[in-house]
């Protein structure tokens, strides 16, 4: 576990807490948590782009910290189709790059386009944004994705899903999410493969999932 992520989750959860209302989109979450992160994960690598980029140089860097990250999981429906998704952020595992043939047989068609810059992910993080009470089911299906990808393309069972929700006002949450303190979330996230946090502005809960 990278104590340098959860420090950085930490760093942006008490800078949430000061003043909810300077963040006022999922957008805007999104942007600082990257910041804080970017100072920890400026790692690059290298990847192959023979016949993607037809031109003589073919090995291209790219960085283990990005957003909007694609990836692919089997259709609930359809297990021999992927339906294409993104993390919010993601943190790539530089240590098990994909070679050029192996994303070709795992995406097909789509492989001409962008899925060249499909490689395994260590870390993915959700977020959600809620005015004043968090839509459960929504944090749930946030969870279901992380899972998906967790099932399909982490067969080492080295990929960690975090679900981050946070609310403008504060609200006490009858459900089995339970408060915790952050000193506790470093722990709770090496240990267990799904979490998802809720952050009030004065609480934080947490719930891990199987």
């Amino acid at each position: 576990m990278d104590k340098k992520l959860i420090d950085a989750i930490n760093e942006f959860i008490n800078n949430y807490k000061q003043n909810p209302f300077q963040f006022l989109t999922e957008s805007d979450i999104k942007c600082c948590l990257y910041s804080y992160l970017i100072k920890s994960y400026k790692d690059t690598f290298e990847i192959n782009t023979e016949k993607y980029l037809k031109k003589e140089k073919d090995q291209v860097n790219i960085p283990v910290l990005t957003t909007e990250y694609h990836y692919f999981y089997k259709g609930e429906n359809d297990r021999s189709e992927y339906s294409k998704n993104r993390f919010d952020i993601a943190i790539l595992n530089k240590h098990e790059k994909k070679a050029l043939k192996e994303i070709n047989e795992q995406c097909g068609d789509w492989f001409n386009s962008e899925a060249l810059w499909i490689q395994p992910v260590k870390y993915g993080i959700e977020i959600k944004l809620f005015y004043d009470f968090p839509f459960l089911n929504v944090i749930s299906s946030e969870i279901e994705k992380l899972k998906g990808y967790y099932y399909s393309f982490s067969p080492n069972n080295r990929f960690k899903g975090i679900s981050l929700s946070f609310c403008h006002i504060e609200n006490d949450i009858n459900s089995d999410f339970k408060p915790i303190d952050l000193t506790e979330l470093e722990l709770c996230v090496k240990f267990n493969n799904f979490v998802s946090i809720i952050v009030m502005p004065t609480k934080t809960y947490l719930k891990i999932f199987d």
